[in-house]
């Protein structure tokens, strides 16, 4: 007994030690795992990897006039935006564009944990009172009317959101990866512009891309962003500043969206660091930081005329399914770059943050190689479009 006792410690003993000889390649192992997937993750949410898959599907389905194309010079690209012309009107009023009565109807919209968790920088976060989760707006559907197209408003919460076009978009991802994969929610809910704007996914998330611009030693400017590995969508990707989310004024489903407000709010937010409006507060003015220092000089170039919002048109992202509006906000003022470009911040949603030519060949060359997000590249193009149409000179143009 007393030899089994010592044989039983001793393989004990040895299995103590191979356990600790094997726990650190274990653990190696795992982290290559994560390693690999994260990098897999951050190719796959590049603008560039779905787009010429996705050129091929629409234009398969005789569809591919449905996607935004722009043209520069002699080179031309369709890029992975559902854009119909009634959808590209400019200087829409936005009061009448959305149709909304809040108190808003929300989402039914089941969220999906295992595809929200994946968009979370810790999983585990996701069962976490403290985890983002506020309400945004939503397109219920898109209609036409003799005055114009309508986009009828309500709200989901954001893991419903995620839960719809996260879908969708991993749907699109895993395509590209094995193209004989089927795509059953592109086939029934996105297969054309058409049906895009039956908008049936149930949380088409509404989104805007606005191109601040202003003149520097009389060159119109535009900024730009790299966005960051930790945003949720096109991380590493390039966009403009400010692109975001619509919601509503005080974050609840009793008051209306306003573009204008949230353009405002993401200023404030994206370019002077304002991280208190990320959520709500207790405030009882949910326009409180219009009156901040920081905003001073944007309110008084609206107030003045300098500076205002023009919507540029909309359409569906042919990746992820959101609804999201383009605008232009261009800045009048010649003392611009001078007095407050070098007051301007990017927040964490931004890696990198920089201003180039409007009409330069750097933005052209980003525009045709698909490194912008596909609402930011329409909304740079139309930006471009319209510029030209009112006197600036441009190499090339949109359609």
């Amino acid at each position: 007994m007393f030899q089994d006792l010592l044989v039983n410690l001793a393989a004990a003993g040895i299995a103590f030690v191979l356990g600790l000889c094997f726990r650190p390649l274990k653990v190696r192992v795992q982290r290559r795992r994560t390693a690999r997937r994260r990098q897999e993750v951050g190719r796959q949410r590049k603008p560039d990897f779905a787009a010429d898959w996705i050129a091929r599907y629409y234009r398969e389905r005789g569809r591919l006039d449905d996607l935004y194309r722009i043209v520069i010079g002699s080179r031309a690209v369709s890029i992975p935006f559902l854009a119909t012309a009634e959808w590209r009107q400019v200087d829409q009023d936005e009061t009448l564009l959305l149709l909304q009565s809040p108190p808003h109807e929300h989402s039914s919209v089941v969220f999906n944990r295992r595809t929200v968790a994946a968009r979370l920088q810790d999983p585990a976060e996701i069962d976490s009172p403290d985890v983002w989760n506020d309400l945004h707006a939503c397109a219920r559907a898109v209609t036409s009317t003799p005055d114009g197209p309508r986009i009828q408003v309500f709200v989901s919460d954001y893991f419903q959101y995620v839960t719809a076009c996260g879908a969708l978009e991993d749907e699109t991802y895993a395509a590209v990866v094995r193209p004989e994969r089927a795509t059953p929610i592109r086939d029934q809910h996105l297969s054309s512009a058409a049906r895009a704007a039956e908008c049936g996914m149930g949380a088409h998330s509404i989104g805007m891309t606005v191109a601040l611009v202003f003149w520097q030693d009389g060159v119109p400017k535009v900024i730009v962003q790299e966005r960051s590995p930790a945003a949720s969508t096109y991380g590493g990707g390039l966009g403009i500043v400010p692109m975001f989310g619509c919601q509503t004024h005080d974050l609840s489903d009793v008051t209306p969206v306003s573009l204008t407000h949230n353009f405002l709010r993401e200023v404030y937010e994206e370019l002077y660091d304002g991280s208190s409006v990320q959520s709500g507060s207790l405030r009882v003015d949910p326009s409180w930081f219009l009156g901040e220092p920081e905003m001073a000089y944007v309110v008084g170039r609206m107030e003045a005329g300098d500076l205002r919002l023009r919507l540029l048109g909309f359409g569906f992202d042919a990746v992820n399914g959101q609804l999201i509006i383009g605008g232009v906000a261009e800045i009048r003022d010649p003392e611009f770059a001078r007095t407050e470009l070098s007051r301007l911040v990017g927040n964490w949603e931004i890696r990198s943050i920089f201003v180039w030519d409007l009409f330069g060949f750097e933005l052209s060359d980003a525009l045709l190689s698909h490194r912008f997000t596909p609402a930011c590249a329409f909304t740079l193009a139309q930006t471009r479009d319209l510029l030209t149409r009112e006197g600036v000179t441009a190499p090339g143009s949109a359609a």
